[in-house]
């Protein structure tokens, strides 16, 4: 009798204990995940955005390699300063074979102003000749180009110019042939004009390709902060490739994404205030410039369980209305809602 009396109590104690375990436990449970809703669940309240400026993209307009940077990433420049220094040797190449072309025209032109058929013809074999190693140059130029083409370097473009050079080469090269034939049987005797005007024409050559000549080097277009650097010194860049991006510090504006449930009160020329954690929660006012729909590749949120409705997230864009200093792109503006009510 007196062990049953004591298996009983054992076994109320046991069941009691049990109970408190498995109380503790829920209540255990029901903390952490109260804790967790309250630290770790989206805060309403608040819109988050972040500082952009504009970006302005550093190309140039002839293929070659990068030689030189003069700049570095951060750098402050002031518009007109030189940035990068691209060589070309094809546009260089181009301009020794109009260099030549344009002499071999200027002395057949002063052959046949004062000359008789024999230094007409020599100036004729040697613009003839002139002509021919441009051709072989264009021709060389061509292949390496073409090389680079199959393996994918340069692009389809940069393998039509080299082609066209090769081709506008040897037609320069059968005219020459074509005068240095006439020179033989004497029948440029009349011809002044014509190579007047052909040293005209590699005069306007020439114009042309110091232009190409000068777009190796290329300067900064405003006065800003030198943000990325893409290629290293030694690349190859096509043309129109970006070399660098040139930051406008005066664009300076914030850009938030919010779902439209959540546009209330906010519209073009509503002012904001904000804080900028990064700076101390420094404050700063806003004013809304710009609303665009992101687009159907942006989060939908959806009203129903069922889905019926879907909001759209809108891009909000705000200009700074002060000037705060140390404010640096990327940085975190936060916007308390409760000042749209």
């Amino acid at each position: 009798m007196a062990q049953t009396e004591e298996k009983s109590s054992l076994s109320k104690e046991l069941r009691h204990k049990m109970v408190v375990t498995i109380v503790t436990t829920l209540v255990v449970i029901a903390l952490v995940a109260l804790a967790g809703f309250v630290f770790f669940s989206p805060r309403e309240s608040e819109v988050i955005g972040h500082v952009e400026v504009d970006e302005i993209r550093i190309s140039g307009k002839v293929p070659g390699r990068i030689s030189e940077y003069l700049v570095e990433e951060g750098q402050m420049v002031k518009k007109g300063d030189t940035l990068v220094r691209i060589y070309s040797p094809e546009v260089y190449a181009k301009r020794e074979q109009a260099e030549a072309m344009r002499a071999s025209a200027m002395a057949l032109n002063r052959s046949l102003a004062g000359g008789g058929p024999a230094e007409v013809q020599q100036a004729a074999l040697q613009m003839w000749q002139s002509a021919k190693v441009t051709r072989e140059v264009a021709q060389s130029s061509f292949q390496r180009v073409e090389n680079l083409y199959k393996e994918g370097v340069v692009s389809a473009q940069k393998y039509d110019q080299a082609r066209a050079l090769v081709r506008s080469a040897e037609a320069a090269e059968a005219a020459a042939k074509s005068r240095y034939d006439l020179a033989k049987r004497g029948a440029l005797s009349d011809r002044t004009g014509t190579t007047e005007g052909l040293v005209s024409n590699m005069d306007a050559t020439l114009k042309e390709v110091d232009l190409y000549v000068s777009e190796g080097t290329l300067t900064s277009p405003l006065d800003g902060r030198v943000t990325d650097i893409v290629p290293h010194v030694g690349e190859l860049v096509g043309t129109g490739s970006p070399v660098m991006n040139v930051a406008d510090p005066t664009s300076c504006y914030v850009v938030f994404a919010l779902s439209e449930d959540r546009l209330s009160g906010i519209r073009r020329g509503t002012t904001l205030k904000g804080v900028i954690p990064a700076l101390g929660n420094e404050e700063c006012l806003l004013r809304v410039v710009h609303l665009k729909d992101m687009g159907i590749y942006s989060v939908r949120k959806a009203k129903k369980p069922t889905g019926q409705i879907d909001f759209r997230t809108f891009e909000v864009k705000a200009e700074l209305l002060d000037k705060i200093e140390d404010l640096e792109p990327g940085m975190s503006v936060v916007i308390d809602r409760s000042q749209l009510k």
